[in-house]
């Protein structure tokens, strides 16, 4: 629970930070030089600001007591508060393959994500941040289901096997559907890989 709760104050302490120093007066800040702003040309859009709950950190959230965890929330959310609009999730590598028999297989679902804990303590925490205001959902890959990599390893390092791309695709796609007509949540963006261009990050964890 300290680790959840110090990475989102550190992230709410950097948001605060960039925009306190945004306000400060023009004499208080550094000796700066004329800046050229150009419109018209574009090199990365910004879609907001925002937070990870992956790994954990959004189960020990949402145990928090409760006006321990409105107040977190409205720190992070809230329009008094850092105003975060993008939760980056985990996708977990846990969905649970359905029986042909399974009344959801039999409307077309072949898997069932609801049963990690985990997972639903992240979908309960973006239902939180979405009564607070819009909120931008990017799902992440941290590691693709371990019967399907080369080292079979749940975490760590290990790659997806040539002969799986499709069913990870398939697992993928099932994802989307399941919060697209299960929970009726929208998301908006997915990660295929964790920190990619962090080599130190994918020693200790990471996809490749």
């Amino acid at each position: 629970m300290k680790s959840a709760l110090k990475h989102f104050r550190q992230t709410l302490n950097r948001t605060l930070a960039l925009v306190l120093l945004a306000s400060l007066p023009t004499a208080l800040r550094a000796q700066s030089k004329p800046i050229l702003i150009q419109p018209e040309i574009q090199y990365q859009r910004l879609d907001g600001f925002g937070v990870t709950v992956g790994n954990g950190s959004a189960k020990e959230l949402m145990a928090l007591p409760v006006a321990e965890k409105t107040r977190l929330l409205d720190l992070v959310f809230g329009n008094d508060g850092a105003r975060a609009n993008i939760v980056r999730s985990e996708i977990s590598w846990k969905g649970q393959r359905l029986q042909m028999t399974h009344p959801l297989y039999l409307r077309g679902f072949m898997y069932y994500f609801a049963d990690e804990e985990n997972e639903t303590a992240q979908f309960n925490l973006l239902r939180e941040a979405l009564k607070r205001g819009e909120v931008l959902w990017n799902s992440c890959v941290w590691t693709p289901p371990p019967q399907w990599k080369n080292n079979q390893a749940p975490e760590g390092r290990g790659e997806l096997l040539p002969k799986h791309y499709e069913d990870f695709a398939t697992y993928l796609a099932a994802y989307i559907e399941f919060y697209k007509k299960l929970r009726f949540q929208d998301v908006q963006v997915v990660s295929l890989q964790n920190a990619p261009l962090n080599a130190q990050a994918a020693a200790g964890g990471n996809p490749d």
